[in-house]
């Protein structure tokens, strides 16, 4: 997993919550969103309505710089409609609606 994004009423206090109890390291935090790290993963926790909901989950997907169009092709032969510009990755909905994010290291 790259990262979970959250949309949360106060970030500030989701923040606080994981920081504090899972010493979640904090960076890029703008006073409306800021990034949570723990291990190699990420938890984003946003100023959104309506909240809270998990937004989307993104996955890092080995090799991506390299084989980025070819996995942009496969998404497509199995109807998944990709959207995103590739740089960085593709947004697809899973079976259930969900919004699934996927591409390299730097998402």
């Amino acid at each position: 997993i790259n990262h979970v994004s959250y949309q949360v009423a106060n970030y500030a206090k989701t923040r606080d919550f994981y920081a504090g109890l899972f010493g979640m390291k904090v960076s890029e935090d703008d006073g409306k969103q800021c990034r949570l790290t723990f291990g190699d993963n990420i938890l984003i926790a946003r100023n959104r309505t309506p909240a809270p909901q998990v937004d989307h989950i993104a996955y890092t997907i080995a090799n991506w710089d390299k084989d980025k169009e070819a996995i942009g092709e496969e998404l497509k032969r199995r109807g998944l409609k990709p959207t995103g510009d590739a740089k960085s990755s593709f947004h697809i909905k899973d079976p259930d609606g969900f919004d699934v994010q996927i591409g390299g290291k730097d998402q």
